[in-house]
């Protein structure tokens, strides 16, 4: 994972903790989701929330 796609997927779950924020289209949310997933099936300490 680069280090551009890291900081695109916190910028992502940043606004998504902020519901009245509308900056994260569809579309950025579910490559977001799908990063994380790819990162947290690769290492097993980490734990979804």
């Amino acid at each position: 994972m680069s280090l551009y796609e890291l900081e695109l997927l916190m910028r992502t779950m940043a606004a998504s903790d902020k519901p009245a924020r509308k900056e994260v289209s569809d579309e950025e949310w579910e490559r977001a989701q799908e990063m994380l997933a790819a990162v947290t099936v690769n290492d097993p300490n980490v734990r979804m929330h």
